[in-house]
């Protein structure tokens, strides 16, 4: 796989390796990749798994593909649609930061931290073109590279594995 350049501590941003939650990632990867006997910076598209599809740009119209799923229930916190839905034992994965927010209130944290690293719908929309037609130029280690940032800002932010990558 391409992407072996790719450096978890750059990756992690500066100044970043010694935060609580930095620490918490760098491990989850490197027991992913000491499982799949890879290097982490391969391991970053699984890893990732389904966070591209958080980002503004990730579906038609340069919507995110999240939220296309909430569009009856934007404005309820996702404890009160996942109640509604009857998911109550399904609820444990998710933080309490999750839960209190509108699928609304949590794109727009996605996209604050999306601008804040630099990362606007127009770049993952082109990713994603590239991804959806198999061409070669797209490299999904150089993609998860430029929306890693992202994911990290908002782990910190107070959101967990479960609820980005799902």
């Amino acid at each position: 796989m391409k992407g072996a350049g790719l450096e978890l501590p750059g990756l992690l941003g500066p100044g970043s390796i010694d935060s609580p939650v930095s620490k918490a990632i760098r491990e989850e990867i490197e027991a992913m990749a000491k499982a799949e006997k890879a290097s982490p910076s391969e391991l970053l598209p699984k890893y990732l798994r389904n966070f591209w599809l958080m980002m503004p740009g990730s579906g038609e119209a340069g919507g995110s593909a999240f939220s296309d799923n909430f569009q009856d229930c934007l404005n309820d916190t996702f404890m009160e649609t996942f109640s509604k839905w009857g998911f109550h034992e399904k609820i444990k994965p998710f933080s309490e930061l999750f839960l209190s927010k509108t699928p609304r209130g949590f794109m727009l944290d996605v996209t604050e931290a999306a601008t804040e690293c630099g990362v606007n719908a127009g770049d993952v929309e082109r990713w994603r073109i590239l991804r959806n037609s198999s061409s070669p130029q797209y490299d999904p280690a150089k993609f998860m590279g430029l929306i890693f940032p992202v994911y990290v800002k908002l782990r910190k932010r107070g959101y967990n594995y479960h609820e980005l990558t799902v």
